[in-house]
């Protein structure tokens, strides 16, 4: 009486824990216990959204352990109708009713049930009720499959007996529904199994690292998720591509569309769905699908809240119909079809990339730009807006910027992959917010992903068609390229580019300036277009031409009210001239400015202040020109305090910790505390590598402790740091189009890095 199902083109092919985990709970036993024991039923539910491969486990399982069972029966769980034909059907199977009478779903149902608690195997004797032993009695197993809504199966959940029962289901609580129920939240493949599965599948024969590698790339960007990497590996072999092209042609949106829609024509294919219509988006609510529509354009690993519940004014209730009163029906709708997870005590939101791209995929043009620039808004709205503040590198700020940063990341990503069509508002507004995550990213320590976002920015921003934009506090496009410009010279300055940093400074400083003279009066900014402008002269060892122009930065912002009423300092144009002072050999005159500067912060913020980086510049500059007088003792003491305030404002990974952690090295070298200068040394070496565009200062900093190992005596290790220090000198020469010595000394390491770095 067993039924078979037919395995041949698995959706997800069911890991061996899987399996065990399911026969241990599962399996009926050797001698059955007395039916009607409402604790004899052994119960598990496979939860998961769809397409993750519930249903194919639930088939494996039902083929792999036929020969433990009398009876297996196979119920659709996702509809009314659905449970109660196939509970006629079975009726039907067990000869307990004739088909002809079987028009009474209730009877249907009740005969069925009095089978499962007392399941014999033949027909009943005339004589007695129930068989005379156990062994008359049959092993069932029953699967629910797509039990979405688990309420529905009360009526059809067999309260009494001594089988086993499978739910597959999209709703997490069905575990707890379901009682007694042990149960499994089905989560992705793992990157290693995704690319297998993808490589079997699309019966590609992997040979080259280049075929490895794509294979990887592509299951990556499908997330590990079953069903697109079904339908990926059959247009694979469809139309004939190898894994290299498939990721090619992967981005283009044309190729989405038909992943979502793909059927597998194949006739062995019993899986019928595909992403369009696994998830069954359009039976969601409208306020539902709004908010997935929402999501579908964040980072899906958290999203806040607080973000996707803001109310916008210029976006109408019904394009986004979940804001406010609405927002946990959709929540809920959507965590019941396990398109999302919520993690109510952090307050955040996860989903699927692939669940993601669907929703995506399935949208209008018209509809897709109108999301995107819901979604630019909600992120610019989020972030923290007080224009005066937006270059202070103030510590406090960076905890709201953490929340949105990764979504103003992502949806860069989804623009640079679908290029939407925007109108210029909008285009105005993603500019913004590419600015504002640019600035964060690059003053967190992550310049390499600053670089790409500024860019953009910078292409929006120069564009935009003739007219006036303004955001939310009146600043319009103006001033919004002069920020973006800013940002830009900021990043090529800090990472010792001078022809970049003097092009960006100089129409940076042209830009300002024109928007700064709209007003009644300059603000801080004006201030700063000339220290900006003073680094780029640094770069290009314009000292003169550097301190001329930080001095009149200066003089404006000691102009602001709040440096006459004693809160604030101008820490950039003091560093800057510092800076240029100490390449002039004019140390005598940069030392009273930094502990000038070091004394107002000390009675602004106190003597452990970690407002910001700046009294870590302070610090360091000092301990430069210390050791530049050759004390060194007192150079170690305001290193070690600027280690201490960089670790507690931009961290212990940023390249500034690591500049400093350096010079304590060198300091317990030349004391001969091996130990404390490897420590200090092995912690700048794992930074710099973190950082591509710290390449020069990670060849120096390699080049310093090659020669500290071999002056204790350590040569092999020594010769081999110090190969992998010239291999990094020669790359470094390379990129900066430069001549390259074979025999590269100090002062070879030292040309790429700025000298108050080294």
């Amino acid at each position: 009486m067993a039924a078979t199902m037919d395995f041949s083109s698995p959706v997800r092919a069911p890991k061996l824990p899987f399996l065990t985990q399911l026969h241990e709970v599962l399996q009926p036993p050797e001698c059955p216990l007395t039916y009607g024991n409402t604790n004899g039923l052994r119960s598990f539910v496979l939860c998961g959204f769809g397409g993750v491969g519930k249903t194919q486990i639930a088939i494996h399982y039902a083929n792999s352990e036929a020969h433990q069972y009398d009876a297996i029966f196979w119920v659709q769980a996702d509809g009314v109708d659905k449970l109660a034909k196939s509970f006629r059907d079975i009726a039907v199977e067990l000869q307990l009713i004739e088909a002809a009478e079987a028009s009474d779903p209730i009877i249907n149902r009740n005969i069925v049930m009095k089978w499962l608690s007392a399941p014999y195997k033949g027909f009943l004797p005339s004589n007695h009720d129930v068989p005379e032993t156990a062994q008359e009695y049959a092993k069932w197993l029953i699967v629910f499959d797509n039990a979405d809504k688990p309420e529905l199966l009360r009526d059809f959940w067999p309260a009494s007996g001594n089988g086993s029962a499978l739910v597959t289901s999209r709703d997490p609580l069905a575990k707890v529904y379901l009682h007694p129920a042990c149960g499994l939240d089905l989560q992705p493949f793992m990157r290693e199994e995704a690319a297998h599965f993808l490589a079997r599948l699309s019966a590609s024969n992997i040979q080259s690292d280049a075929d490895s590698e794509s294979t990887f790339l592509l299951s990556d960007r499908l997330g590990g998720f079953p069903l697109a990497l079904v339908h990926v590996a059959a247009i694979i072999r469809r139309e004939g591509l190898n894994m290299e092209e498939m990721l090619e042609h992967y981005d283009g949106r044309a190729l989405h569309s038909e992943i979502y829609q793909f059927t597998d024509p194949s006739p062995h294919d019993k899986y019928t769905h595909t992403l369009s219509t696994v998830w069954e988006l359009e039976d969601l609510s409208s306020p539902a699908l709004h908010l997935l529509e929402t999501i579908a354009f964040m980072d899906p690993d958290a999203i806040n809240e607080s973000i996707v519940q803001m109310r916008l004014d210029k976006y109408p209730s019904e394009d986004f119909g979940y804001m406010p009163e609405s927002y946990e029906d959709a929540i809920i709708s959507l965590a019941s079809a396990s398109l999302i997870k919520r993690d109510m005590d952090r307050k955040q939101l996860t989903v699927h990339r692939v669940v993601q791209e669907g929703t995506r995929n399935r949208m209008s043009t018209q509809r897709f730009t109108l999301v995107f620039g819901h979604v630019v808004e909600l992120l610019l709205n989020s972030w923290y807006h007080e224009p005066e503040e937006k270059f202070t590198h103030l510590k406090a700020l960076w905890d709201v910027a953490n929340l949105v940063s990764p979504h103003a990341t992502h949806i860069k990503s989804v623009y640079d992959r679908s290029g939407p069509d925007l109108d210029p508002d909008i285009t105005f507004a993603f500019a913004r917010l590419l600015q504002k995550n640019g600035w964060f990213l690059f003053e967190t320590g992550f310049p390499k992903s600053a670089a790409p976002l500024l860019e953009l920015a910078l292409r929006l921003c120069d564009g935009l068609p003739s007219k006036t934009y303004s955001d939310c506090h009146g600043q319009d496009e103006q001033v919004l390229l002069a920020d973006v410009l800013f940002c830009l010279a900021s990043l090529s300055s800090d990472h010792n580019q001078p022809a970049d940093a003097l092009r960006y400074a100089e129409r940076h400083f042209e830009v300002r300036m024109m928007a700064e003279k709209r007003k009644q009066t300059m603000s801080r900014h004006s201030g700063l277009a000339y220290t900006e402008l003073g680094l780029a002269y640094i770069l290009n060892e314009r000292f003169e031409d550097a301190i001329m122009a930080n001095r009149a930065g200066r003089a404006l912002l000691m102009e602001l009210p709040l440096f006459k009423e004693g809160k604030y300092w101008p820490d950039f144009a003091v560093i800057h001239e510092v800076i240029a002072l100490i390449g002039l050999e004019r140390d005598a005159e940069a030392l009273p400015m930094l502990q000038e500067a070091i004394a107002f912060r000390e009675r602004r913020f106190g003597p452990n202040d970690t407002q910001s980086f700046k009294l870590g510049l302070h610090l360091q500059l000092s301990g430069l020109v210390y050791l530049r007088k050759g004390d060194q003792d007192t150079s170690f003491q305001y290193y070690q305090r600027a280690l201490a305030n960089y670790r507690a404002t931009v961290g212990d990974h940023h390249y500034r910790t690591s500049q400093v952690c350096v010079k304590l090295a060198e300091y317990h070298a030349i004391n001969n505390q091996a130990e404390a200068a490897s420590i200090y040394f092995d912690q700048a070496l794992k930074n710099f590598a973190h950082h591509d565009l710290m390449k020069p200062e990670l060849a120096l900093a390699k080049h310093k402790k090659a020669k500290f190992m071999h002056d204790f005596g350590d040569f092999e290790a020594a010769e081999e740091l110090a190969k992998e220090a010239r291999q990094l000198y020669m790359e470094v020469v390379s990129a900066n189009h430069a001549t390259a010595v074979d025999t590269p000394c100090d002062d070879d390491f030292e040309e790429f890095v700025p000298f108050w770095s080294r």
